[in-house]
């Protein structure tokens, strides 16, 4: 079994681990996505976070779905053991933290770490499969995957209103693996779309794209003005970038 990635970490790496902790508990993130969110989501609405981090799409989720679950997935030894700290910390009762990454198929995969040139860990940029045009230093640790549908089964959720991803190239296994929820629940989805990273699963925008369409969504490009007010323009040709999707 290979060993964690906090396990692995230089003594510059652990000084700044704690900086990270302390960026993640003090500093509030992406605010400017609150109008689109607020549009899309009730009290009680189902949130299932993917790519958790260190928590910061994961504490303004909560805070807008009181009456509702969060459930944020974050695989990695490194970010997870952050998030679960903010969690406890902000008491987000209403966030379930789930130690497993999602795509296409229940496996073992391996999750790689990018190192900085200073010793410290680029954990937002971990990453699953092999890109030949990365060739910085990475470490690595096993993680489990599971699928999303598999997921909803076995926690026998009722609906999900809401699914976001941002899991560096893994987006489309994610989608296969969630086919059931998508057909049955249609929810609202806001992905990042990176051809270089697709290719990681062999994957590309294009066929993320014809999922998409051919599951009843409409595609709008997500950007922010000078004044950061979130925006969206329709996007009918794939392009790298963040997206939100709604059912037709």
């Amino acid at each position: 079994m290979m060993e964690s990635v906090t396990s692995q970490l230089s003594l510059h790496g652990k000084l700044t681990y704690l900086a990270h902790l302390f960026k993640a508990l003090t500093r509030k993130h992406h605010l400017e996505y609150l109008p689109i969110l607020k549009s899309s989501l009730s009290d009680n609405s189902i949130i299932i976070d993917v790519g958790a981090h260190s928590g910061q799409f994961t504490k303004l989720f909560s805070t807008i779905v009181p009456a509702g679950r969060v459930y944020a997935f974050e695989p990695g030894s490194y970010a997870s053991s952050i998030l679960k700290k903010v969690i406890g910390i902000y008491r987000l009762r209403n966030v379930t933290y789930v130690n497993k990454g999602l795509g296409e198929q229940c496996k073992k995969e391996r999750l790689n770490i990018p190192v900085k040139r200073s010793g410290s860990l680029g954990f937002g940029l971990s990453h699953l499969g092999s890109d030949k045009q990365d060739v910085r230093t990475m470490l690595s640790e096993t993680i489990e995957i599971i699928t999303l549908d598999s997921f909803a089964e076995s926690e026998k959720l009722e609906k999900i209103n809401f699914i976001k991803a941002d899991i560096e190239g893994w987006e489309m296994q994610l989608l296969l693996g969630a086919k059931s929820i998508i057909q049955k629940w249609h929810p609202v989805l806001t992905l990042e779309v990176n051809r270089q990273f697709l290719s990681r699963a062999e994957n590309t925008p294009e066929e993320l794209w014809n999922f998409l369409s051919d599951n009843g969504y409409e595609i709008f490009r997500l950007f922010c003005d000078e004044n950061r007010i979130l925006q969206t323009k329709l996007a009918p040709e794939p392009f790298d970038g963040n997206i939100i999707c709604y059912p037709y």
